[in-house]
C-alpha cells in the first residue's frame, strides 16, 4: 500500500516526516491524519490514479494508487494516503483496463462511495455533467442528545418527499433548511416516525428520487451529507424517528437513452457482449428489470457494497430504519410482467437476492437492534417478515396491501350494496406472520398519489364534496385504528386533490382553509399514539372483530393490548349513507364506554355539512350479542368512524 508523508512534531520541537499508510477497510473518500485515504473496488483495474482538484485549481493533482485489499472487498481494491488533502477537495479516480487483444482503455469516474457530487461545468443552459467529481466531505457533526423516540408500537409514518415537502422563502439556497422549517407542521399533525423518500444522487433536477445513480452521495440539489446529519438531528430533537427509502432492485446509468458519466456504467473499463454495463451490474436476463439494470448481487464485493450503504445511514447518519424499494425485483427476475417482477429466482442454483436481504438484515440488526427494515415486497409473502436465520428475508415489516386494498374498494364503491365489509374483517384480523407488527397499512402510499389521490379515486368530478371527504377520512380512520404500523402519504392529511409529482410543492396553506379537516386527522393521529392516554389498545396487537354486517355495512372490532379491561378499544365504521341514531353492538365488558372520536362531528367539515349525529357515550349491558358477553347502543352518521374507550 502506498503511503503519504505528514508533518509531526519531534521530540525536540522540529517537524519530522511520519509516513502514513492508508487506513485499512475503509472505502472511498476518509480524512484522517491531516490527509485523506482513498480506496476503490476496481476488479479489472491495471493501473489506478487518483486526481484531487484542491481550492480554485484548475490543474488536477494526479496520485498513482496501489494495489491493495479491504475486508468485503478482497485483494481487487486500490488505495493511496494523500496527505493534505480535506473537505471540499474534489476528485475523481483515472482506471485504466486492458481488454484481451485490444489497446489498453482509460476511463475517468467519479466514487462510488463518495458521500456527494459537484458539476464544475454545469449550467442551467447547457446541463454539462462531463466533469463530475466527487467530493471529499466533512465527518465532524455535532451531534447532540435525542430525547426519547416512539416505539414502533406507538409509531404513525409520515412519507415525505424531500424535493416537495418545502415552502421555500424567496432566493433560499438551503432546502433542507426549508424542510426543517416545518416540523413544526409535522407536530401539529402529531406523526412521530418520517419515512423520507429516496434522496441520493439522480440525474435530473428534480425526480421521485426512484432512479438512484450514486447510492452513496446526497443528491446535490437538495444539499450535502451535513445538510441531512442537520435534518436528522432535528426530526429526533422533535420526538421523531426518521426512516430513509433505497432503492436496491435497481441502479440507473442513463437518462432518457443517454448514457450518465458519473455511474457506475462500466466503472472499471469491463464489459462483455453478455454484460454490457460492467462489473456492479449482472448481465443477461438478470440484468433487466422495469426501471433499470440490477446490481450484480451474486459478487459478494457488489453485496458488502450495498451492506456497506445501510451502514452508512444507519452509522453516519444515525437513521432509525430503512425502507426497501420492490423486494420483489431483488429476488426474482422480471419475467413478462410490466411494471413489477414475476419472473425465476435471481441466481442459478440459490436465489442470491434473497441472501442479499437476509445479510442486509442480519448486518443492520447487528449495528443497530433498534433498527426498522421494511419491505415494500407487495406479495403477501409471509418468508419477507420471517427471521433470517429460519430461511425468512428477515425484515422487520413488509407493506400490507390486504388491508389498503380491501379498504381503499369499500371507500371508492359508487354505490353502497357493493361494499365488502367481510375483506375488511379479514384483513384487519390476518397480519403477517400472526404478528400485526410486521406490517405497514395505509390508505394511500406515493404510488397511489402519483396516479390518483384518494378523494379523487372517489368522486373524480368534484373531489373535495361531502362523499370524499367523509369516505376519505373514515378509510383512513381504519387503518389509524387497525392493528400494524399505519402511514399516510403528504397532503392526505390536508385533503390534496393534485396529482402528486416531484414538481407539485407541498401546499401547506391548506392547513388553514382546511383546519377542519386537518384537525380530525391530527386527533385520530393523537388517538393512535396514545397521546394523552387511556387508549393504549390501539397500540396493542390484538383485535377481534365484532361485526361485519353485509346488510348494514357496519364494522365493529375489538382493539386491545394487555386487555381485561385495562386498554380496550372499540372501534365502529359506517360504510353506508344511512345514519343509525341507535345501533346494537357486542361489546367485551359492561360499565361506560366513552366516546373518544366521532368522524360526523361538524367540528371535522370545513363547510358545516356533518350531520353530528349522537355519538353519544353508552353502557355495556349483560345482553349477548355478536358472540360477546355484553352489548351497547352507539349511533351512528353516515360514512363515518367511532372510536370508545373506557
Amino acid at each position: 500500500m502506498d503511503g503519504g508523508m505528514v508533518a509531526r512534531q519531534g521530540a525536540a520541537g522540529a517537524a519530522v516526516a511520519v509516513a502514513v499508510r492508508p487506513r485499512p477497510n475503509v472505502m472511498g473518500a476518509t480524512a484522517h491524519d491531516g490527509g485523506c485515504t482513498f480506496r476503490i473496488w476496481a476488479p479489472f483495474a491495471s493501473a489506478v490514479s487518483l486526481k484531487t482538484w484542491s481550492g480554485g485549481a484548475v490543474a488536477p493533482i494526479v496520485t498513482a494508487m496501489a494495489a491493495d485489499s479491504a475486508e468485503g472487498y478482497g485483494n481487487a481494491c486500490w488505495s493511496v494516503f494523500a496527505p493534505g488533502v480535506a473537505a471540499p477537495t474534489s476528485y475523481r479516480y483515472v482506471i485504466t483496463y486492458n481488454p484481451p487483444g485490444q489497446p489498453p482503455r482509460t476511463v475517468e469516474r467519479v466514487d462510488p462511495w463518495g458521500r456527494a457530487i459537484v458539476y464544475p461545468n454545469w449550467r442551467p443552459a447547457t446541463r454539462d455533467d462531463s466533469d463530475a467529481r466527487s467530493l471529499v466531505t466533512a465527518t465532524e457533526f455535532a451531534w447532540q442528545p435525542a430525547p426519547a423516540l416512539p416505539d414502533w408500537r406507538e409509531a404513525v409514518l409520515y412519507q415525505l418527499h424531500v424535493g416537495s415537502f418545502v415552502e421555500p422563502a424567496a432566493g433560499s439556497a438551503d432546502p433542507i433548511g426549508d424542510l426543517i422549517g416545518q416540523i413544526p407542521y409535522l407536530e401539529r399533525l402529531g406523526v412521530n416516525v418520517v419515512q423520507l423518500l429516496p434522496f441520493t444522487e439522480f440525474a435530473s433536477a428534480l425526480s421521485l428520487g426512484y432512479n438512484s445513480v450514486l447510492p452513496f452521495a446526497i443528491e446535490h440539489d437538495y444539499g450535502d451529507p451535513n445538510d441531512f446529519k442537520r435534518l436528522v438531528a432535528a426530526l429526533h430533537a422533535a420526538g421523531m424517528r426518521v426512516l430513509i427509502d433505497v432503492v436496491f432492485n435497481h441502479i440507473d446509468t442513463d437518462e432518457g437513452g443517454r448514457l450518465l458519466p458519473y455511474s457506475l456504467f462500466q466503472f472499471d473499463g469491463w464489459s462483455t457482449p453478455d454484460n454490457s454495463c460492467g462489473v456492479f451490474f449482472y448481465g443477461g436476463d438478470e440484468l433487466r428489470t422495469p426501471w433499470g439494470p440490477r446490481p450484480d448481487y451474486g459478487r459478494p464485493e457488489v453485496q458488502r457494497y450495498l451492506q456497506d450503504n445501510i451502514a452508512m445511514w444507519l452509522g453516519e447518519y444515525r437513521v432509525d430504519g430503512v425502507r426497501f424499494d420492490s423486494t420483489k425485483c431483488i429476488r426474482l427476475r422480471q419475467g413478462p410482467c410490466g411494471q413489477w417482477c414475476c419472473g425465476t429466482d435471481i441466481g442459478v442454483e440459490r436465489n442470491v437476492g434473497w441472501e442479499l436481504m437476509q445479510n442486509i438484515n442480519r448486518s443492520a440488526h447487528a449495528l443497530n437492534a433498534q433498527a426498522l427494515t421494511i419491505a415494500e415486497d407487495l406479495d403477501g409473502n409471509g418468508a419477507i417478515t420471517s427471521p433470517a436465520d429460519s430461511g425468512g428475508a428477515g425484515f422487520d415489516a413488509q407493506w400490507d396491501t390486504d388491508l389498503q386494498g380491501s379498504v381503499l374498494r369499500a371507500v371508492t364503491q359508487a354505490f353502497d350494496a357493493n361494499v365488502d365489509v367481510g375483506a375488511i374483517a379479514s384483513a384487519l384480523e390476518r397480519p403477517f406472520e400472526r404478528d400485526p407488527w410486521r406490517r405497514v397499512i395505509y390508505l394511500e402510499s406515493h404510488d397511489q398519489a402519483k396516479s390518483q389521490r384518494v378523494p379523487a379515486q372517489i368522486q373524480p368530478a368534484n373531489p373535495t364534496d361531502w362523499y370524499a371527504r367523509k369516505k376519505s377520512m373514515l378509510g383512513f380512520g381504519v387503518v389509524a385504528t387497525a392493528a400494524g404500523v399505519p402511514m399516510l402519504f403528504q397532503g392526505a392529511e390536508a385533503l390534496e386533490i393534485r396529482t402528486w409529482n416531484e414538481s407539485v410543492p407541498m401546499d401547506f396553506t391548506l392547513e388553514r382553509t382546511r383546519a377542519a379537516y386537518f384537525r380530525f386527522y391530527g386527533d385520530m393521529i393523537r388517538l393512535r399514539t396514545n397521546a394523552a392516554g387511556r387508549r393504549a389498545g390501539l397500540s396493542g396487537a390484538f383485535t377481534h372483530v365484532v361485526q361485519a354486517n353485509p346488510a348494514t355495512k357496519v364494522l365493529a372490532y375489538h382493539r386491545w393490548d394487555r386487555g381485561s379491561g385495562i386498554d380496550d378499544v372499540i372501534v365502529v365504521a359506517n360504510f353506508s349513507n344511512t345514519s343509525f341514531p341507535t345501533y346494537t353492538i357486542g361489546v367485551p365488558y359492561d360499565g361506560t364506554w366513552y366516546v373518544r372520536l366521532n368522524s360526523d362531528a361538524n367540528v371535522y367539515s370545513d363547510q358545516g355539512d356533518f350531520g353530528s349525529v349522537n355519538g353519544y357515550d353508552t353502557t355495556g349491558v349483560a345482553i349477548a350479542w355478536d358472540g360477546m358477553p355484553f352489548s351497547a347502543n352507539v349511533g351512528l352518521g353516515p360514512y363515518s368512524i367511532l372510536v370508545l374507550s373506557r
